[in-house]
């Protein structure tokens, strides 16, 4: 397994990450070719992919970076393992990466939510130190 940054955006890609977001929301993937041309342009965004040894791509993460008056904080998002590949350490790899990484970025803080019926995704989140926080998350859509 290797774990690269997307830094182009390649002919495969959006069909690639639109698969993987059907994997992670249950419903049809519908990143545009500009969406991810904004978001590799975006210095703040990193954008990895999993490859296995026959260099297909059988995870993604996605980690933003910013700065604000408390530190230098760094949010997880689109965490995701291909169905054929998960229950293989990848996920596990992905996120000692991932914090790895924003350690080498100088973040203070690394934070990420997660839906409570992925159980095993919470699972691998505390394993890998990540501790649940009490607070409410708001949104709205806009």
């Amino acid at each position: 397994m290797k774990i690269e940054k997307i830094n182009t955006n390649l002919p495969y890609l959006q069909n690639q990450i639109n698969q993987f977001l059907t994997i992670l929301t249950g419903k049809e993937g519908n990143i545009s070719s500009a969406q991810i041309d904004a978001l590799l342009r975006n210095t703040n965004t990193h954008l990895f992919f999993v490859f296995d040894d026959d260099a297909r791509a059988v995870g993604m993460i996605t980690l933003a970076i910013y700065d604000l008056c408390t530190g230098r904080k760094a949010w997880v998002e689109d965490v995701v393992v291909d169905n054929k590949y998960q229950g293989k350490g990848i996920g596990r790899q992905m996120m000692e990466f991932i914090i790895e990484f924003a350690r080498n970025e100088k973040a203070n803080t690394l934070m990420l939510t997660s839906r409570p019926s992925r159980i095993a995704a919470n699972i691998l989140y505390q394993k890998t130190g990540f501790r649940q926080k009490e607070t409410n998350v708001y949104q709205i859509i806009l």
